[in-house]
């Protein structure tokens, strides 16, 4: 309310204050020039006018709190405004990330991703890790040749080196490794290959350019878990294994699976680079092979080329320990947390897998 207004309405309540005296002492102090209906016309018209003020005064109140629901409606539509915004800013960079280079490290290579870079390496990799090693071949071929500049290229070439490997291919996977270390010298796979290259020699008849790469990693990389693998194979140290008799196998003679030795091998590998959920085998020749798991479950495959060309490679899933059957384990090659596991003892046809804590 202004000051005027205030002004008037604290004269009008003094002069009703005044006017509300007796007639007769109103009379007396206006000197008897004034009748009481005159007085009455004065109060009625004050009267009249604190009406008026009150209803101004009204007015004002009501226009105020107007105001301030108009102030709180404009300061919720800014919220709104600024939410909105930041969801919008939220999305295009979503968007943007999509089709925008990332900047990441692979394993100590720092380089940009492109949109569905990751995504071709993780479906090879899953292609491999499930067995299928020609179409991981495949796809780890097209992801070189497509990514040429990719922080995941050193890794694809390892990953296509093994694929190679697991074929049969040991020329092939012998040059996939040569250039892995040619292009990426300190890369922290080159042990790794080094160590497959090796295999590939031993594989080839090669035993004596096997043990310069074996005695090689040895020497360059020493704490290296692929040198802890290139000892054993080099006889330096000897395999991680116990000898245990048991007066029963550790499993019933299944059908169709081949009979457990009553004297079974334990191998528990030294240096562990993979989860010990599953086994990988390369058969050299047609064969029973039975893997049993803690649960219980037991997994019989028949491996023969002859039926399919792959179908002497692949991998058994399950919850370690693993007892492998087989009709003898030399004619087997088999990995177990990334390790080769060496033969035991000719003859031997059954050996458990105990899981070990990776570094």
């Amino acid at each position: 309310m202004s000051y005027l207004k205030i002004h008037s309405l604290i004269l009008l309540l003094s002069f009703i204050g005044f006017s509300t005296l007796a007639p007769s002492a109103s009379a007396q102090i206006f000197g008897n020039k004034s009748s009481g209906s005159d007085v009455q016309k004065s109060v009625d018209a004050l009267t009249a006018a604190m009406m008026d003020l009150q209803r101004q005064f009204e007015q004002v109140k009501a226009e105020k709190a107007q105001l301030r629901g108009e102030l709180e409606s404009l300061q919720k539509q800014s919220e709104d405004l600024v939410n909105t915004q930041k969801l919008y800013f939220k999305d295009v960079d979503t968007r943007l990330a999509k089709v925008e280079p990332q900047k990441v490290e692979i394993e100590g290579v720092t380089g940009e991703l492109i949109p569905g870079e990751k995504l071709a390496y993780d479906t090879a990799l899953k292609s491999f890790q499930e067995g299928q090693f020609d179409k991981a071949e495949t796809q780890f071929a097209a992801f070189i040749q497509k990514y040429p500049t990719s922080p995941y290229l050193p890794v694809a070439m390892y990953w296509l080196g093994n694929a190679k490997y697991a074929l049969k291919d040991y020329s092939g996977a012998t040059v996939q490794f040569e250039k892995l270390i040619a292009q990426f010298p300190n890369h922290q796979r080159v042990p790794g290959a080094m160590l497959m290259m090796a295999n590939c020699q031993l594989e080839s008849g090669n035993k004596l350019v096997a043990n310069l790469l074996l005695t090689n990693i040895v020497t360059k990389y020493p704490s290296s878990p692929a040198a802890s693998e290139a000892k054993v194979l080099l006889g330096i140290t000897p395999p991680a294994t116990i000898a245990t008799a048991v007066e029963k196998p550790l499993v019933e003679v299944t059908d169709g699976c081949p009979a457990p030795d009553t004297s079974i091998a334990i191998f528990k590998p030294t240096a562990p680079t993979k989860a010990g959920d599953f086994v990988y085998v390369v058969s050299k020749n047609k064969q029973v092979l039975c893997v049993k798991d803690s649960t219980g479950k037991i997994d019989r495959k028949v491996l023969d080329e002859a039926v399919l060309p792959a179908a002497t490679a692949t991998s058994f899933y399950g919850k370690p320990p693993f007892l492998v059957l087989s009709n003898g384990l030399e004619q087997l090659d088999l990995f177990f947390q990334g390790q080769k596991i060496p033969v035991q003892s000719q003859g031997s046809k059954t050996i458990q897998l105990d899981q070990a804590a990776l570094p």
